[in-house]
């Protein structure tokens, strides 16, 4: 996985986040990409431990493009399912 920059620049990349929770917004995709690394290299969680770093960035992608730029939320399921695991 490739190594995003110091803790300055991670802090000019939240202070450019167009939102009053960009620190949060921050953390998250922070808490994103740790979640990532550890279930791709510690724990070797199937189907993360072997994908493409390019397939893992192309579904990781939206979710971390959506949480920055604080896109509304996704319609409502219709099938009865809350969207939970």
């Amino acid at each position: 996985m490739r190594y995003f920059g110091s803790k300055d620049e991670l802090f000019a990349r939240v202070a450019a986040l167009p939102s009053d929770d960009a620190a949060l917004r921050a953390g998250l995709i922070g808490a994103i990409t740790l979640g990532t690394v550890v279930g791709r290299y510690l724990l070797r969680l199937e189907g993360v431990r072997d994908a493409e770093v390019a397939d893992i960035v192309s579904v990781l992608r939206p979710a971390v493009h959506a949480i920055a730029q604080g896109e509304a939320e996704p319609a409502p399921r219709t099938d009865g399912s809350s969207g939970c695991f």
